[in-house]
């Protein structure tokens, strides 16, 4: 169900929960039903751009071959990218657009080669560019992706998801990938699979299609218009909400600070959270108390304080000293990094707003471009109503204690697009939804509230661990089957995490050097096929987030990683069978990924190897290194079928 009001923009409140992996080998079972997926919309035919058969027999003539061969053949496209990609550029710059093609690889030089569908990027192919990509191994961890290949070269890719099955080669797959300015929505064959609030989008990129060494056909590729994001979508009870950041990533860096508002980004918030008030000298700067006392190295109030003050403090030292040095953020500069490809942003008004003061922040958010990329909210009637009145176009909620019938009422009377409650019911939740009111429930950290919320559709949740939340959601979303019992893992030791098969919370280790689980408890292979005299299948590691933030020098560090036997009732097999190649995702930490251990080859991942490490005793810097590793089993054919279960358990040593 969605809202469509008609004083509110969009606010794309859409649930970017990834389909998690499945939890056991060889060969697939039967899963729980998890909510049933959104299917996509057919293209209409008088909002299409343009429609290719490619029945001509020739490549349209304003199509722009970047690299790799591209032919016409029994009535398809064949971009070969065996040598170099293969990359193909067409169309016109759009906002609101859908992409639907049928695609086939008819070669692939492994599991993880990958088409990809250009979303935005420029004309001549080069960087940066934002595609949406598909593997022929489909079934892993990161089957499916969004991503970015910056201007630097280097892949940031902000979303994964897998499908049930791999496309694999030679056989037809419809491809639909929704764009909404910097909202994506990918569907396979009909199902949708994930959705991303974390495009990168440009005044004048247009589309492409990308084959990465394999030879990928394309056909019936129909570019077409798609309405604009309703100011609200309004969650069924058991669909899951979206994630908002609370004052940012506050539990990995300072609250309200740019660190933890680039590291909820990567978390994969949908939004963060801030909060901001007024400089002595009419500057929107970011805080949430009233005074500078609590989260930098000052003293008093804010509001009597001008602009050059405030730089002068120090926001990070309280938290941690590897963020000395750490700046309040203006306002402007939460615009800046929110037009520049950060997550969206729930701006609160602290205390009451004039009519004056909320006019310049919206004169900000218009000069910014971000219009569509934000939800204001308030406590203040006062401040919601001015908001309202001064922006009738943009989306703000009230912050309440609850919900009831005068809240409601209120709620209405003010021009509230939301109730933003620290606590809601079935009744409540269900009440505001009829009054075409929205629900983002504040401020919620443990997994037995998201189940709650989540079972009576709240439509956002609001928490202090967006990275905790993202990875709940997504099991939630995949709903695995529970681990056999025989064989079952033993807890991990301190230092240690268990993955593969389960990941309990993440365990803190002593000093300041953090890591993160950013991604689903469960690795699977899927369903193992047979290859010659073998059995192979292919997944991917969790992705484990890393940030050093021990002071300068800081020892060197690594991650090794060794498997265990792979269990079912009475059957098993030994960790030999497991091989990784680790990859970084994105650099940072002065990582390096380790070398690639071959699957059924010497002692596999029996013993301990390195996924990743960063040597010397220099800083390492606080950009987050993102770390996984494909996954491969080989096996012999004769093994018995059944739900092995195993735990790849990853080590911290510093």
């Amino acid at each position: 169900m969605t809202i469509r009001r008609s004083r509110a923009a969009r606010i794309g409140a859409v649930c970017v929960a990834t389909a998690a992996l499945t939890g056991a080998l060889l060969p697939a079972t039967a899963f729980a039903s998890p909510p049933a997926p959104a299917s996509a919309e057919e293209p209409v035919e008088d909002r299409v751009f343009l429609a290719e058969s490619f029945d001509s027999g020739i490549i349209p003539a304003e199509w722009n071959v970047i690299a790799g061969d591209w032919s016409i053949e029994d009535g398809a496209l064949v971009g070969d990218g065996t040598g170099d990609d293969a990359k193909i550029m067409f169309g016109e710059n759009r906002e609101n657009f859908a992409i639907d093609v049928d695609v086939t690889f008819d070669s692939a030089a492994n599991g993880a080669r990958w088409l990809a569908l250009v979303l935005d990027g420029p004309a001549d192919g080069a960087t940066p560019w934002q595609h949406a990509a598909v593997r022929n191994g489909s079934s892993a961890g990161n089957g499916v992706e969004f991503a970015q290949r910056t201007a630097g070269s280097t892949w940031r890719v902000t979303d994964t998801g897998s499908t049930a099955a791999d496309i694999g080669i030679g056989t037809q797959a419809h491809l639909r990938v929704e764009v909404n300015d910097n909202v994506g929505t990918w569907y396979i064959d009909g199902e949708k699979i994930m959705t991303t609030r974390q495009l990168v989008r440009t005044a004048d990129g247009v589309q492409g299609l990308i084959a990465n060494q394999s030879v990928v056909r394309y056909d019936n590729l129909v570019l077409s218009e798609i309405d604009p994001l309703p100011p609200i979508t309004l969650r069924q009870p058991g669909e899951t909400g979206a994630i908002v950041a609370h004052r940012g990533n506050s539990s990995v860096a300072p609250e309200n600070t740019m660190p933890a508002f680039v590291s909820a980004t990567r978390a994969g918030a949908e939004y963060f959270e801030i909060d901001i008030t007024m400089s002595a000298d009419g500057v929107p700067v970011v805080m949430h108390d009233g005074t500078v006392d609590r989260t930098t190295d000052g003293t008093g109030s804010i509001n009597a304080m001008t602009l050059e003050e405030i730089r002068q403090l120090d926001a990070g030292s309280w938290f941690s000293p590897a963020f000395a040095g750490t700046k309040v953020p203006t306002f402007e500069d939460v615009l800046t990094y929110v037009a520049n490809g950060g997550a969206d942003v729930v701006i609160e008004y602290k205390g009451d707003w004039s009519i004056e003061d909320t006019q310049l922040t919206v004169d900000m958010i218009e000069a910014a471009g971000v219009e569509n990329k934000i939800l204001a909210q308030s406590f203040s009637t006062t401040s919601v109503a001015n908001f309202a009145s001064v922006a009738p176009d943009l989306p703000v909620g009230w912050l309440t204690g609850g919900i009831d019938a005068g809240i409601i009422a209120t709620a209405e009377q003010i021009g509230a697009d939301a109730i933003n409650p620290s606590s809601a019911t079935a009744e409540g939740v269900a009440l505001a939804h009829e009054h075409e009111l929205g629900v983002f429930v504040w401020t919620q950290n443990s997994a037995g509230a998201w189940e709650s919320l989540t079972a009576i559709g709240v439509d956002g949740i609001i928490t202090d661990r967006p990275d905790a939340l993202r990875g709940w959601m997504q099991r939630y979303n995949q709903a695995p089957p529970a681990i056999p019992e025989p064989g079952a893992p033993e807890e991990p030791a301190a230092d240690e995490q268990s993955l593969a098969v389960s990941i309990p919370e993440a365990v803190q280790p002593s000093g300041e050097f953090t890591w993160r689980f950013s991604s689903q408890d469960v690795v699977s292979f899927g369903e193992a096929t047979a290859l010659g005299d073998s059995f192979v299948a292919s997944g991917a590691l969790n992705e484990i987030e890393i940030t050093d933030t021990r002071s300068n020098p800081s020892s060197p560090w690594s991650l090794s990683g060794r498997a265990a036997d792979f269990i079912s009732g009475d059957e098993s097999f030994g960790a030999d069978a497991l091989g990784w190649a680790p990859r970084l995702v994105s650099e940072g930490a002065g990582a390096i990924a380790g070398d690639a251990v071959e699957a059924g080859v010497g002692s596999g991942l029996t013993e301990g190897a390195v996924l990743v490490s960063a040597a010397g005793d220099e800083f390492k810097g606080l950009e987050t290194a993102v770390v996984s590793a494909d996954l491969a089993l080989r096996l012999p054919v004769g093994q018995a079928a059944g739900a092995y279960t195993s735990t790849l358990t990853v080590t911290v040593i510093q």
